[in-house]
């Protein structure tokens, strides 16, 4: 799940803050320690001073009551334990606290005097450490309150601030990335400021008068150019059926010439002008098809109908266009399709299959042209296979050449004619169909073109 950047931003402040002030409580803390052991120490002088004045007078009685008297006066915290000793080094008193464990860090030993005389010894222990645990416990305690309190005070301070100045800019933008994203290219994000921040909320308003105003022209130039392509199709439509009326009339025409002529030299010029008006309807043919495509006019129907008879069809006119050339065309069927229908576009199948056919006959100065169709190893599928022993093709236009207006080379076009567009319509179709069309192909060796059909019996 995603950080939210507020709580990002709180959670930095608050550790901050709390490094900060632990640092400055922490020096506070050493400090306070530091003049407090100095006060212990001024406490301890005090102390042996005052003990070492006051004790000799009821040493020299050996009056054990007053030497306690004088030593509770005293009531110095740090104090535990008071050995006296006679000028002998004979221990003679011994004062220990009953308010505390006896543990002591610090021992001063102190001679006594009457009237400059030695009249004994005294050795003072001192607890210096139990005094400052229990300051450092004390100031501890006052700092973990004083930090929590002012972290809790200053962070929420800080965060409402950064907020104010940060994150609500930033959550603005964030609402305003969105609702572009969502193509509402109207929203916009009111300047609150005049410094960076305002800046960028000014910038980023910019950005999307600016967007705004290229998806205008964009959605202006979509419809243009829909309106356009609206014109050409129907340019494309009227004009082919005007073309293509009167080159139905010169073919049908050619056609009875031909079967009346007996003249070579006329037989000749008539079959120049049939293939050249035949030329001509296959290119009018394949321009009206791809405006189709484009204007995604073209629709896949499904039909029961007989692979047999489709190719049995096929075969006279693929025979007609090997006319003059030493190029034999062979068809096979497997036995399984035969006499079964399948059901599958007919009418596209079969543009498809005489584009190909076409194509290797056009691309083929001699040899043989064949075309097989069988079941794939599932079933699933019709594979037909057309193989010419052609010009082929080199491996780097394996690809290219399904794409619109695309020949191997210009000099194609020249030698055979054609508008580049029978291919990716053949690819469209299929691919229409649910489909594949490819190929294998060397230079030299001719090629041989697959395609496959989702055919359900």
């Amino acid at each position: 799940m995603r950080q939210r950047i507020a709580d990002k931003i709180f959670y930095g402040i608050i550790s901050l803050l709390v490094l900060i002030l632990g640092g400055l409580g922490s020096i506070i803390i050493y400090q306070r320690i530091q003049d407090q052991q100095k006060i212990l120490d001024r406490e301890v002088q005090a102390t042996s001073t005052y003990l070492e004045s006051a004790l000799p007078g009821a040493l020299l009685n050996l009056n054990a009551k007053k030497m306690r008297k004088i030593i509770e006066e005293v009531a110095a915290r740090t104090l535990q334990v008071v050995e006296i000793f006679d000028e002998k080094g004979e221990r003679i008193y011994v004062y220990e606290r009953t308010d505390s464990q006896l543990s002591y860090d610090l021992k001063v030993d102190r001679n006594l005097y009457l009237e400059g005389k030695l009249v004994g010894k005294i050795n003072i222990y001192f607890s210096l450490e139990d005094a400052l645990h229990s300051l450092r416990f004390r100031e501890l305690l006052r700092l973990v309150i004083l930090i929590s309190a002012a972290g809790l005070v200053l962070g929420l301070g800080l965060y409402r601030l950064v907020q104010r100045l940060v994150l609500k800019p930033i959550g603005e933008a964030v609402s305003f990335s969105e609702a572009l994203t969502l193509g509402n290219y109207h929203h916009r994000i009111q300047v609150h400021a005049k410094d960076e921040m305002g800046l960028l909320q000014e910038s980023l308003n910019q950005m999307a008068d600016s967007l705004r105003e290229a998806v205008d022209k964009l959605e202006t130039s979509r419809l243009e150019a829909l309106e356009s392509s609206r014109l050409k199709s129907e340019f494309l439509a009227n004009m082919s059926h005007e073309i293509r009326t009167p080159l139905h009339a010169i073919l049908g025409f050619t056609d009875l010439l031909l079967e009346e002529e007996s003249f070579p030299e006329r037989r000749q010029s008539l079959e120049t002008v049939r293939t050249s008006a035949q030329i001509l309807l296959d290119n009018i043919n394949d321009i009206l098809d791809y405006s189709k495509l484009e204007a995604a006019k073209m629709t896949v129907l499904e039909e029961s109908f007989s692979i047999d008879d489709l190719v049995s069809e096929i075969a006279p006119l693929v025979e007609m266009r090997l006319q003059g050339k030493s190029v034999s065309f062979q068809t096979e069927v497997v036995p399984v399709l035969k006499g079964s229908p399948i059901r599958g576009d007919r009418a596209r199948i079969r543009q498809v299959l005489l584009n190909l056919l076409i194509n290797a006959a056009k691309f083929t100065e001699k040899g043989q042209i064949s075309l097989r169709v069988y079941p794939n190893d599932k079933g699933l599928e019709t594979v037909f296979e057309i193989e010419d022993t052609g010009i082929g093709i080199p491996s780097d236009h394996h690809e290219k050449i399904f794409e619109p207006f695309i020949q191997v080379d210009s000099s194609m076009t020249r030698k055979f004619g054609g508008t580049g567009l029978g291919l990716a319509i053949a690819r469209r179709i299929v691919e229409m169909m649910g489909g594949r069309l490819w190929l294998t192909s060397e230079p030299g060796r001719g090629s041989t073109f697959y395609f496959t059909t989702r055919s359900s019996a």
